[in-house]
């Protein structure tokens, strides 16, 4: 759980940390989930607007692995096309005032512009800013140390509810006389330390 809460605020580094420390050959037998970590720190460098950085990882980590895999290369490309566009500061992003936003420049030199002066950024590039592409790269990590620990990539309960509500259905229809669950009344006692509420 921590793993993926590190992976979902963006700190992929200690993410990385944690799941070497559990089991390091998670990151080595699964090339395309440990790239999309490095991606997801890549894209957490530019965000922040430590650029030379960024650049130097890009080149140390991300490009050897874009030389021998052309999708990881297509993914490298789309996330250096970041560095071509003005960013937001990640302090105009939480600005309510109705003055032109001023911008931050990912290139090192550049002036700040207003926001009616900068090209929009296409969809497929933004989209690597969203949360969701932290919670895609975490969902990933999940499932691959699900898999490491002899666990399936999905959790089990959903497919143990709708079995359960299944076979609830299949005894109703039958018009069998079973125990039923009242899974309100379960919650609501659990909370209050009580015991069963398997409704006789």
């Amino acid at each position: 759980m921590e793993i993926r809460r590190a992976v979902q605020s963006g700190d992929v580094e200690q993410a990385t940390e944690m799941v070497n420390e559990l089991n390091p050959e998670i990151l080595d037998r699964n090339p395309t989930l440990h790239f999309h970590l490095l991606q997801l720190h890549l894209i957490e460098l530019i965000r922040h607007q430590r650029i030379p950085e960024a650049l130097l990882f890009a080149q140390s980590e991300l490009a050897p692995r874009g030389e021998e895999n052309p999708q990881f290369l297509k993914e490298l490309e789309r996330t250096m096309a970041l560095l071509a566009f003005e960013m937001p500061s990640l302090s105009s992003s939480t600005s309510t005032s109705t003055a032109p936003v001023v911008v931050a420049s990912a290139a090192a030199g550049k002036k700040g512009k207003t926001i009616d002066e900068v090209p929009a950024m296409p969809e497929s590039i933004s989209s690597l800013l969203d949360q969701s592409q932290r919670l895609k790269t975490a969902t990933e990590l999940n499932a691959a140390i699900l898999t490491a620990q002899s666990h399936g990539k999905d959790p089990k309960l959903p497919g143990l509810m709708k079995m359960l509500v299944w076979g609830e259905t299949l005894l109703n229809d039958k018009g069998a006389d079973f125990p039923k669950w009242d899974f309100h009344d379960l919650l609501k006692k659990e909370t209050n330390g009580a015991g069963d509420a398997m409704v006789l």
